[in-house]
């Protein structure tokens, strides 16, 4: 009788330190600029879910019951003041886009973001950012451009604010600006879409801008950092993420080059996993 009461006893300690340890499991809220571009994190219609490079890497913590993703719709303008605040944990970004980042926390780098203008016209070949005085160039309302913030600024550039990447893209299209910025896998994603394939898109020599993305994570969960880190390690080390990449990127190169199958395609409906970063 002794033993059978041990053993209750024993069994119920170890029900009580499984139930203990899942409720441990950490939920993390996402802020996401929505609805996010290609091939970092966008929005899918088919699966009605998030999907892309930060999806992949937490798919495996949330395997082996370390956390969860949440993944929470918001806006440039707005993800860096709910994560200040505490009402999210983290986003992806780079901290040369942020107001404040000091009063924030990063993981180590994941990915480098380049952004590239584009064109319906090639480029010369001593082509530099200074040769294009004057130009107007459209860009995504509330974003930071470092290597052209100077151009702006001085009006040696005229911006053009949008609402997002897609629709940079339609006035490039009709002659509204002379160039559109958009990092090179989220141009290529837009750019593939059929409503382009009378169109050639030019990309330019060189880059405008190369900052490194990385987890901008609020103060309070500096344990989690560590924990971000190892899984980017090994996210990287094992080919997990450059099989993600390409997983989630077109194959579309520059100059562009479609062949037309359907006639009068509206982009927005047919680029509705495209995005905004």
């Amino acid at each position: 009788m002794l033993k059978i009461k041990i053993f209750l006893l024993l069994a119920l300690f170890c029900i009580s330190a499984l139930s203990s340890q899942k409720a441990e499991i950490v939920t993390l809220t996402i802020v996401v600029n929505a609805p996010g571009s290609p091939p970092y994190l966008y929005y899918d219609l088919d699966s009605q879910s998030y999907q892309g490079v930060v999806v992949d890497f937490f798919s495996q913590l949330e395997k082996n019951e370390v956390l969860i993703a949440k993944f929470v719709d918001s806006n440039r303008g707005r993800s860096e003041k709910f994560i200040i605040d505490g009402k999210a944990d983290m986003m992806l970004t780079s901290w040369s886009w942020l107001d404040t980042p000091e009063q924030l926390i990063f993981s180590e780098k994941i990915s480098t973001h380049r952004s590239y203008l584009y064109s319906l016209s090639p480029y010369e070949p001593n082509f530099t950012f200074q040769t294009i005085k004057k130009m107007r160039v459209c860009a995504r309302e509330g974003f930071i451009y470092p290597g052209l913030h100077s151009y702006f600024e001085n009006n040696q550039l005229v911006r053009i604010d949008s609402s997002s990447q897609i629709t940079m893209a339609r006035m490039l299209q009709k002659g509204r600006c002379d160039y559109a910025i958009m990092n090179d896998q989220n141009a290529a994603a837009i750019f593939a879409d059929q409503a382009y394939c009378q169109n050639t898109i030019y990309q330019s020599p060189v880059p405008n801008d190369t900052v490194d993305m990385l987890f901008a994570m609020r103060m309070g969960i500096r344990p989690i950092k560590t924990l971000i880190n190892q899984q980017i390690k090994v996210f990287s080390e094992s080919g997990e993420l450059n099989a993600s990449v390409r997983k989630h990127s077109s194959n579309l190169t520059f100059p562009s080059s479609l062949t037309c199958n359907q006639p009068n395609i509206d982009t927005e409906s047919q680029s509705h996993n495209l995005g905004n970063n």
